[in-house]
């Protein structure tokens, strides 16, 4: 997906044909220099060389042309933003004690996701929202139903093979069911971006587009319940009940009335949370999650039982070292646990109460951008999905594709809601 957004967000015929090299040369690259021990770091290496390289396609004919639609020193909205952004993270850095330095910065051994890995991808962010153009969005939405396909067909092959070989693996462990190295969850996630963007052109194209449209939703839904992900269904199907509720009240002008049903899914999202956080040991099919409850209980622990250093408070422990804090603190020492599998605790442990501070603030500006753009349907659509991704992180992996596909979503969903590019016809 990096390869087909990558030339989407510059400028002139030469600088695409800089980025899309540059990402060939660095995929070759990256795919003979990987070593470690994670099945992320080939992903991790291709993600990291891929945004340099594209950023440096940029920005080097920026300053050598002298282009004006670059300017890192303007102090507009988004640059401030990022600068504070990337403070926040230098800011981590000098407050981690030495035992959690060298993996805050580098990442762990199963990572590699330190602080110049997430360094590079809000640079890349950033030359996303500051680049992007109307007519990019489609473009990009089609990418991420190009990505939901490759999985989709890989996935039909892995069950073909299940069903021919062991089925026992197919339906007693829907891990194998993900299209990728991973999990079925981070499967399941890319799946529901691919499906919710080809509901949007189902609906918005003649007969012939629909008919196509309709072929990919169904190439997604299947392997989505092949999957087995419980969560992922589940946030499959709340995504289309808001995407139901907004497609009959745009009909009717009714702004506010979708805007409380985003609040509702809101109040579903916590109840559902508190559930899993509480009874998932007395639930059998909740198998898989039964270690996520002890994780979270361990988080708050830490942070809310006053033993906490103030500065680590503030600013987190650094990106991947939550098991070198568990190990610290005494709790999960037996298990190889460096994920919260929820997105507002991984960003409370890596980046303290600052970072949820800002998390929430990128949240809550979305969240009342909805209503005062609400018959702009290509921004609601990428919001909404954005909105979706943070609700699926709920209770899964921070991946690295996961976070790429973040990066790239809420960048562009910024973007759209500052400079709204279509209003539809009601």
């Amino acid at each position: 997906m990096l390869i087909v957004v990558s030339p989407l967000i510059l400028s002139s015929n030469i600088k695409d044909f800089t980025a899309t090299s540059f990402n060939l040369f660095s995929f070759i690259f990256k795919f003979f220099s990987s070593s470690g021990i994670g099945y992320e770091l080939p992903k991790v290496s291709f993600i990291l060389w891929g945004a340099i390289l594209i950023s440096i396609a940029y920005i080097v004919p920026a300053i050598l042309y002298n282009l004006k639609s670059l300017n890192p020193l303007a102090l507009n909205k988004s640059t401030i933003i990022t600068g504070l952004l990337v403070a926040s993270l230098l800011a981590t850095i000098i407050f981690l004690p030495e035992l959690y330095r060298q993996t805050a910065i580098n990442g762990n051994s199963f990572r590699d996701q330190g602080v110049i890995f997430y360094f590079t991808l809000i640079v890349f962010g950033y030359l996303t929202f500051s680049l992007f153009t109307k007519d990019k969005a489609t473009l990009i939405a089609k990418s991420f139903i190009l990505g939901c396909a490759i999985q989709a067909i890989i996935a039909f092959n892995q069950v073909y093979y299940f069903f021919q070989n062991n089925q026992n693996e197919l339906f007693g462990k829907g891990l194998y069911i993900n299209g990728s190295f991973g999990q079925s969850n981070f499967f399941s996630g890319y799946i529901i971006i691919g499906l919710f963007f080809s509901i949007y052109f189902f609906i918005k194209s003649k007969i012939s587009g629909k008919v196509l449209y309709f072929i990919l939703i169904v190439l997604s839904l299947i392997p989505l319940i092949f999957s087995l992900s419980y969560w992922g269904i589940i946030s499959a199907a709340l995504g289309a009940l808001l995407l139901i509720f907004y497609e009959v009240l745009v009909r009717f002008k009714k702004p506010k009335a979708f805007t409380a049903s985003l609040c509702v899914l809101t109040v579903v999202t916590v109840i559902l949370f508190i559930f899993l956080f509480r009874y998932t040991a007395e639930i059998e099919f909740l198998e898989g999650f039964k270690l996520r409850p002890e994780i979270w209980d361990s988080i708050l622990k830490i942070f809310l039982g006053g033993a906490i250093p103030i500065g680590n408070f503030i600013f987190g422990y650094g990106f991947d070292t939550l098991r070198l804090v568990f190990v610290d603190f005494g709790f999960l020492s037996l298990n190889r646990v460096d994920r919260a599998h929820n997105v507002f605790l991984d960003v409370l442990s890596q980046n303290g109460v600052l970072g949820i501070i800002i998390f929430f603030t990128f949240i809550a500006y979305i969240f009342q951008n909805i209503q005062k753009l609400f018959y702009s349907k290509i921004t609601i659509y990428f919001s909404l999905i954005t909105l979706l991704w943070i609700f699926r992180s709920v209770v899964n992996e921070s991946g690295v594709v996961n976070i790429l596909q973040f990066i790239i979503l809420i960048a562009i969903t910024l973007k759209l809601q500052s400079h709204p590019f279509d209003r539809i016809d009601t």
